[in-house]
């Protein structure tokens, strides 16, 4: 593929082979499982980038924190920046300086009131599902405004594999997923 930008990516494997696996997301502390098609994570990304360009007033080389753990959520939220333009920082060290804030249920202890005002929360339940409790005063729950965003990480997308990621990591698991789910490349992170 030679295809340089998240959209066109997603655009020339969405010509290719739809309906085939990019994204598969394990948590084995909770057994989830989920299969993302290049159809489905392109309409997630669709949909997260229009959330922030309007809902979020987003504009290219706006800086974004995106403070989520292992989960397909994470991705869908790095391509939907990417195809946005924005400056993306990992992890919550850049929350206090960030244009954007994207954070999972750890993080939101550590907000602050500015911080909450471009906050957007992702629960990480399962199928994207909303929070149980409210959140805090100003922040935004991901699952309640990214459906109204409907619309007509990046090695997979430029060689045309597939993503799989698993949280709680499981050992005695690998071997047998690695088979189900024929990996060829593995790469672990904290």
């Amino acid at each position: 593929m030679t295809a340089s930008t998240i959209p066109a990516l997603l655009s020339a494997l969405l010509g290719c082979d739809p309906a085939r696996p990019l994204v598969t997301f394990y948590d084995d502390a909770t057994g989830e499982r989920i299969e993302l098609s290049v159809k489905s994570f392109d309409n997630w990304v669709a949909k997260t980038a229009n959330l922030l360009r309007d809902g979020r007033s987003a504009e290219p080389d706006d800086d974004i924190s995106i403070a989520l753990p292992t989960h397909w959520l994470g991705c869908v939220w790095l391509c939907a920046a990417w195809a946005c333009g924005l400056r993306v920082s990992l992890g919550p060290a850049r929350i206090p300086s960030a244009d954007h804030v994207v954070c999972g249920p750890g993080q939101l202890d550590r907000l602050s009131g500015t911080e909450a005002e471009r906050t957007v929360a992702v629960s990480l339940r399962p199928l994207a599902g909303r929070f149980a409790e409210p959140l805090p005063a100003g922040v935004t729950d991901y699952a309640e405004e990214v459906l109204g965003y409907c619309c007509p990480l990046l090695a997979p997308l430029v060689v045309g594999g597939s993503l799989v990621l698993v949280r709680n990591l499981d050992p005695e698991q690998t071997a047998t997923r690695v088979s189900q789910e024929r990996v060829s490349v593995r790469m672990l992170s904290g």
